[in-house]
């Protein structure tokens, strides 16, 4: 796929596009090769570049639009428009509440058909929903791990979320995500082994907000500042 998609490691079929949303700052909207020429769209960017889209576009058929979390819907209206008869899914424990948010129809994410290689799953204990996806195809594992992780190099542009990144602990750079574990995770502790888990081995985490955590060395890192949170 051409630019500006960026496949994250070499063969893996996952490709990430660098977004802003104008009342909280980056966003990473995920392309992946769900199969042969059809292809899945995690946080569809809201105001979508026409380059960005073209270039999917070219690439094969965008069959699922996927909101990871019950706050990543801004952009699906849109891009059904463009992309009709796109499926468009979410964590199989906030459908009613998707749907009623966009007014479209949602479906759970564990009705997502893709080839083999390619796992995704609504992630445990949490009150706004997650869904993780996790490629094993190319050199080495690529996982999306949605919120509990950032990486976004300042924080927030919308006054409140920057206060409540602040007054969380939520650091520039590299940062477990208090406020998303502390505020809307039911569970810490199992949504921290959780992702722990899922993103074990892996060679390149992608994150909801930054750029992507690449190399073995830095996710092993990364896992490990949800250390805390998994023993609590």
């Amino acid at each position: 796929m051409r630019a500006p998609w960026r496949e994250v490691v070499a063969g893996s079929g996952v490709f990430t596009l660098a977004g802003r949303h104008p009342e909280f700052g980056p966003v990473t909207a995920v392309a992946i090769e769900l199969a042969p020429r059809r292809l899945g769209v995690i946080s569809a960017p809201l105001n979508a570049a026409d380059e960005a889209v073209s270039a999917l576009l070219e690439a094969g058929d965008v069959t699922a639009l996927i909101a990871p979390n019950i706050a990543h819907v801004s952009g699906l209206s849109e891009w059904s428009r463009r992309c009709p008869g796109a499926a468009i899914l979410g964590p199989d424990d906030q459908i009613g509440a998707m749907a009623r948010k966009t007014r479209l129809a949602v479906s759970p994410i564990s009705t997502l058909r893709c080839d083999a290689g390619l796992h995704f799953r609504a992630a445990p204990a949490t009150r706004t929903g997650a869904i993780w996806m996790r490629s094993e195809r190319g050199a080495e594992p690529v996982v999306y791990l949605d919120e509990v992780l950032i990486t976004m190099e300042q924080r927030p542009t919308w006054w409140v979320s920057r206060w409540l990144y602040r007054l969380n602990g939520v650091r520039p750079g590299l940062s477990v995500n208090h406020l998303f574990m502390r505020a809307l995770c039911t569970d810490r502790r199992v949504h921290a082994n959780a992702a722990m888990a899922f993103g074990e081995g892996a060679g390149a985490i992608i994150v909801a907000h930054g750029d992507p955590i690449i190399s073995r060395g830095r996710v092993d890192e990364a896992l490990s500042l949800l250390a805390p949170y998994a023993k609590a």
